[in-house]
């Protein structure tokens, strides 16, 4: 979950328009799939960004049931709204690591890649283990390391060639920290989670073309303000990151491999 400041102005449409169907969009549909019951009572998602899990996750609703879709942006709940026009959803504005909703209230929590932003994840798991209803379960997935993921790899590399003292860092310290499997599961078990299940999802996502990349990257993640605010000359950060990107994968119709976990935990009955 970035802080709001980093989505601001044209980023989250950007974001929404380059990097949804790249990055987003298939592990939505994966991580959607895997909900095997369409008649869930409630429902929050948190952390749901431009919405591309949100639509998927309604069919899985009972006819009376709810769904809470939550962000700590507004800009970034302002495109959900205008995306998806549904009465079933509620949109509301939700720190993930103080949900303002009472114990036991939601029968499934989901969140596709926010739980890498979260500043206090033992507090935000907590905090998701409280509104989860006895045997309700938590839904998440979170990206694998950096040199799993080509886009993010290649545009961290022509970085730091620009930022050499680390300072552009952002795919590798944001997206990409929150990797370590070993330490998710103790983090889930130490929320009081059980049945914690991690499944590697490799997949294969297609640019049409390197701009695609480019301005999803630079222009839809916080590297935008990054770079807006050191004055730095967008365009040759552009060229390199489009040049190398089409020397590795080719001018059109770029096959990206990505590689995100699949977690799920399942709050115990209470004793």
């Amino acid at each position: 979950m970035a802080s709001p400041v980093a989505f601001t102005g044209h980023v989250p449409h950007n974001y929404d328009t380059y990097l949804g169907p790249l990055f987003f969009e298939p592990y939505a549909i994966n991580l959607a799939s895997r909900l095997q019951n369409n008649h869930y009572q409630s429902i929050l998602e948190i952390a749901c960004g431009t919405g591309r899990v949100t639509k998927h996750l309604l069919p899985k609703l009972s006819a009376e049931g709810k769904l809470v879709a939550t962000d700590l942006n507004e800009a970034m709940l302002t495109v959900s709204r205008e995306k998806i026009k549904n009465p079933r959803v509620e949109w509301k504005i939700a720190d993930a690591q103080n949900l303002p909703f009472n114990d036991e209230e939601f029968d499934l929590v989901v969140c596709q890649f926010g739980v890498m932003f979260f500043p206090d994840k033992p507090k935000a798991f907590g905090e998701a283990f409280r509104v989860l209803k006895s045997a309700g379960m938590f839904f998440f997935n979170t990206w694998d390391r950096i040199e799993e993921n080509a886009l993010a790899d290649v545009s961290h590399a022509v970085l730091k060639e620009f930022f050499p003292d680390g300072s552009g860092s952002f795919m590798e310290k944001g997206p990409h920290g929150f990797y370590d499997t070993a330490l998710i599961t103790q983090l889930l078990q130490d929320a009081g989670f059980g049945q914690i299940s991690i499944d590697t999802v490799r997949l294969v996502s297609t640019a049409a073309t390197a701009d695609e990349c480019v301005n999803g990257i630079l222009g839809g993640t916080p590297l935008n303000v990054f770079l807006s605010e050191r004055n730095a000359d967008k365009e040759p950060i552009k060229k390199r990151l489009r040049d190398e990107l089409q020397k590795r994968y080719g001018t059109t119709n770029l096959q990206l491999p990505m590689q995100a976990f699949v977690c799920t935990a399942t709050k115990g009955c209470k004793t």
